[in-house]
C-alpha cells in the first residue's frame, strides 16, 4: 500500500467516525458553544493499518472511544482543542481509566482510547471534556458484544 493511499484510508475511516457521531443526536453533548461527540464500537471495524497508524489494538473483544469537540460558530461548526480524561465502571462496579491519545487531522481532531470488555457487558462511562476555563461532563451507558466474525 503506498503512503498516500494508507493516509486516505485512515482520512475516510475517522471521518467515517466524525460523521456517524455527527448524525446521532444521542451521542452528543451540548453546552454552548460546544458540541462533545462521542462513540463507541468494537476495535475490529478498523482495519489493522489503521489501527497501527495510531497505536490502538484491534481484538474481538476490545472497543475503541471515539471523542470529538466542535465550537459552533456563525457558519457551522469548527474542530476544538480539549483536554479528555475519564473512566469506565462495570456492573461488579470497577473503576477503569480510559487513556485518550489525540489524532489531529484537516478539519478534525480525535481523541480515542481503547479497552477490553467481556460478552454482553454494560459500561457506564464518566468522561471530564476540559476546555476553555470550563468543563462538560459526559456520561453514557453502553452494552458491548465480543465480535469474532470479522
Amino acid at each position: 500500500m503506498t503512503c498516500s493511499a494508507g493516509l486516505f484510508r485512515v482520512v475516510a475511516a475517522l471521518s467515517f467516525w466524525a460523521l456517524m457521531s455527527l448524525g446521532r443526536a444521542e451521542q452528543m453533548v451540548v453546552q454552548p458553544p460546544f458540541e462533545v461527540h462521542y462513540s463507541a464500537l468494537s476495535s475490529m471495524f478498523l482495519l489493522p493499518e489503521i489501527a497501527s497508524l495510531h497505536g490502538l489494538t484491534r481484538g474481538p473483544n476490545i472497543a475503541i472511544l471515539n471523542i470529538a469537540v466542535r465550537k459552533r460558530e456563525n457558519r457551522g461548526s469548527t474542530p476544538h482543542e480539549a483536554e479528555v480524561e475519564g473512566h469506565f465502571v462495570n456492573l461488579l462496579s470497577q473503576k477503569n481509566r480510559l487513556d485518550f491519545r489525540t489524532v489531529r487531522e484537516p478539519g478534525a481532531i480525535y481523541y480515542l482510547a481503547s479497552f477490553r470488555f467481556t460478552e454482553a457487558e454494560l459500561l457506564r462511562f464518566e468522561l471530564a471534556v476540559e476546555l476553555e476555563n470550563q468543563t462538560i461532563p459526559v456520561r453514557f451507558s453502553q452494552k458491548f458484544y465480543v465480535d469474532e466474525a470479522r
